[in-house]
């Protein structure tokens, strides 16, 4: 009683943002792990009293359902993604940026930074070397004897630069090649051990990569600063052979060969170097948000990462909400629906074959997308689906499941308490979409469904999207 006391409490508080809702029940359904070769606690007349018990006796005396308030307003956030106007602004400008670093003692350490401020439609080609702003750490090593000093008034040169350039020019945007996984860490690294400077830094990351870094001061943005390969994910050699071969190909340096005791005698050929990949930089960044902005009206200095960019040129020109709206799951949807999602089959198989045949597949998501159904419409959640026949149901549905052991290749997967992902026969309780259900029920599969979210099966809403895309890849 003091466990159903407890939930009824729960889903009080935590009651979705509506502004009325009604809790018209609770559902409680439960499952016993490791219980298969052990005597029950209770016999089934006892357990079946209980539950009889609990149906009746409510909480505080109230057994009847109760109008419940939201706990917070009336959610501002839209029930289905909204689609996106072309902007009628110009692109932004922004700065390109790169840092050249030495191995001592296994830890990276600058010894070269450099950037150039673009504007929209600027041909980086005509710029000489003198129109780059670069900072070579030995250009001071007549006044600050350290090197590792050196390194840090270099930076500091830098970033003061850099703040003044963006304020001058109103940009907001910095862009190095591959910041999330080396330049970012090694600023960030400067800026939280460097608190005295009057610098804030707030890092944007997910999955441990960092995606962006903004920099304050007070409560001031200074800039921010982004990674160029999360938006265009590629090799700059690669970008830059496709996007702008007219400003020659990516140089290169011997890194193992530098020290800090050669460094001043390779000044001009490392900081030509630094300057080249700035240059190439800077000649794919803007010849991509040309393209995008033309064919699109889309500004890339907008987007984060190259998802984003996709999911704006979507929205902004193929997306109509009106006739296939999608739906925004709430947090209950989320969580249910996300239990279906679980990874790939990651099996690993002894490497023997005779008369083998292989096959790959083109583009197997765009094909999906353009020319499968999708769940459309606002999900309606059901109780209780027991009984009903899997075809009529379309929808991510957690279903009890027995996969005969003659079945050798198990298709449906399984998290066990370790959260292990398993491919197991035998009998379990899961979600999966109910194509997967459908499918697992053609190979042999014995499905009952419990209960979960159903969907209206429509017309996929990517086609011309894609289309369109594939067209121009």
């Amino acid at each position: 009683m003091d466990v159903y006391a407890k939930i009824l409490k729960l889903l009080i508080q935590k009651i979705e943002d509506y502004d009325k809702a009604l809790l018209s029940g609770i559902f409680i359904r439960i499952y016993l792990r490791g219980m298969r070769d052990k005597e029950l606690p209770l016999s089934s007349d006892e357990m079946d009293a209980i539950i009889l018990q609990l149906m009746n006796v409510g909480i505080d005396g109230c057994g009847e359902p109760q109008e419940v308030e939201a706990m917070g307003r009336k959610s501002r956030y839209p029930n289905h993604i909204p689609a996106l106007k072309p902007t009628t602004k110009e692109r932004r400008p922004f700065i390109v940026a790169d840092m050249e670093t030495i191995l001592i003692n296994n830890v990276h350490v600058p010894y070269a930074t450099g950037f150039i401020a673009l504007r929209p439609g600027e041909d980086i080609g005509e710029y000489s070397d003198d129109g780059f702003v670069k900072y070579f750490s030995e250009d001071s090593c007549f006044f600050i004897d350290e090197f590792k000093d050196r390194s840090d008034h270099m930076l500091f040169s830098f970033l003061e630069h850099l703040a003044m350039v963006t304020a001058q020019n109103q940009i907001q945007t910095i862009y190095f090649h591959n910041f999330s996984r080396f330049d970012g860490i090694l600023l960030m690294k400067y800026y939280a051990s460097r608190p005295d400077k009057g610098y804030n830094i707030k890092p944007l990351t997910r999955n441990l990569k960092l995606y962006e870094l903004s920099v304050y001061k007070g409560r001031k943005r200074l800039f921010r600063l982004r990674d160029s390969y999360a938006l265009l994910p590629s090799s700059l050699a690669t970008l830059a052979k496709t996007l702008c071969p007219q400003l020659g190909s990516k140089g290169s340096i011997p890194h193992d060969e530098v020290r800090v005791s050669n460094l001043m005698d390779l000044r001009e050929q490392l900081l030509d170097y630094m300057i080249q990949d700035i240059r190439l930089l800077g000649g794919v960044m803007l010849k991509a948000q040309d393209i995008y902005w033309n064919q699109y009206k889309v500004d890339i200095e907008n987007c984060l990462t190259f998802p984003t960019l996709a999911m704006t040129i979507f929205r902004t020109n193929y997306y109509n909400p009106i006739s296939w709206p999608i739906h925004i799951p709430s947090r209950n949807e989320d969580t249910f629906i996300r239990c279906g999602y679980y990874g790939r089959h990651a099996d690993t198989y002894k490497p023997y074959g005779e008369n083998l045949y292989y096959y790959d597949v083109n583009s197997l998501y765009p094909y999906v997308m353009k020319s499968c159904p999708m769940p459309g419409g606002t999900p309606v959640w059901h109780a209780n689906l027991e009984g009903q026949e899997l075809s009529n149901l379309y929808g991510f549905i957690e279903a009890y499941v027995v996969c005969p052991s003659t079945i050798k290749r198990p298709f449906l997967p399984y998290r066990d308490h370790n959260d292990t992902l398993l491919f197991p026969t035998g009998k379990f309780v899961g979600a999966y979409f109910s194509e997967e259900l459908i499918y697992a029920r053609d190979l042999g599969y014995k499905i009952f469904p419990i209960r979960g979210y159903l969907f209206d099966k429509k017309p996929r809403p990517f086609g011309s999207f894609v289309t369109s895309i594939f067209e121009r890849r």
